[in-house]
């Protein structure tokens, strides 16, 4: 044991002895170290910070936090006669069906519906061929995650009335009305 003990108390005093005589090298290596650990610590927690928030964004749109129902799904392009044919077998999804679902789904945070159209719009001479037109409920800015820059979205009770109000984008918004 005396030996042990006297092998470990040499080793202390050569190691500061090494430290005293060589200053400058000590200093060196241990903001090497600490530099090193540092840079570990940022990028451990980095990393950590960037997973959680793409899991976060992807799970609001596309994951487990996110059902979508429609009328009829796809990925792919459809011929004409496809889309004809998914058309007339895929019934509409009625306002009744959604608010069954909307009071009966408890699991769900937020319930929202969507109807999208294309068309075209004009007042006198402007024109707009080609305008994507969302019906959508009272809470779909707070599922989609969307911000406006200026106004407020409708609320539940203009909904609820089906009050003529909406939202409009920056492009129509800049054709449209000159302010």
């Amino acid at each position: 044991m005396r030996q042990l003990y006297s092998f470990y108390s040499d080793a202390f005093w050569i190691a500061l002895k090494s430290i005293l005589e060589h200053k400058l090298r000590a200093l060196l290596t241990l903001f090497g170290i600490i530099i090193g650990v540092a840079a570990v610590v940022v990028v451990a927690a980095s990393i950590s910070g960037l997973k959680t928030y793409v899991i976060d964004q992807i799970s609001k749109v596309l994951g487990s936090n996110h059902f979508m129902m429609t009328r009829m799904a796809s990925m792919e392009h459809l011929s004409d006669e496809e889309f004809e044919r998914r058309n007339r077998r895929n019934k509409d999804i009625t306002w009744d069906e959604y608010i069954y679902l909307r009071d009966n789904l408890k699991l769900s945070t937020y319930f929202g519906a969507q109807m999208n159209a294309g068309a075209g719009l004009q007042e006198g001479t402007i024109e707009m061929p080609s305008v994507r037109m969302l019906g959508v409920t009272d809470n779909m800015y707070e599922i989609e995650d969307k911000t406006l820059d200026e106004g407020r979205f409708f609320s539940k009770e203009e909904v609820e009335r089906t009050a003529a109000v909406g939202v409009i984008g920056m492009d129509v918004k800049e054709k449209f009305f000159e302010f």
